[in-house]
């Protein structure tokens, strides 16, 4: 018994859907992506302000929605800044 010529035709519809939706899927995650790059930069920008006053931070970097700071050795107390804001 062979398939209809109509089920093969639903077939390939169903197939075409199912691409669609992976490429619609594919292209969201894209932006997604560049969405987090833009978004974890401005955080950092930020953070980076909000934290010059502080010697003890030496660093802040990251990538994407993924940040860190990075510290290092002061003579002043931790918790103390340079302009003498306490």
């Amino acid at each position: 018994m062979h398939p209809s010529p109509a089920s093969g035709r639903a077939e390939d519809y169903a197939r075409f859907i199912l691409a669609a939706a992976v490429a619609k899927e594919s292209r969201r995650r894209e932006k997604l992506g560049a969405l987090a790059l833009q978004l974890g930069e401005q955080f950092r920008q930020k953070l980076r302000a909000a934290l010059v006053p502080f010697e003890i931070v030496k660093e802040v970097r990251g990538m994407g929605m993924l940040s860190g700071v990075e510290f290092q050795a002061s003579d002043a107390a931790w918790w103390k800044a340079k302009e003498g804001t306490e």
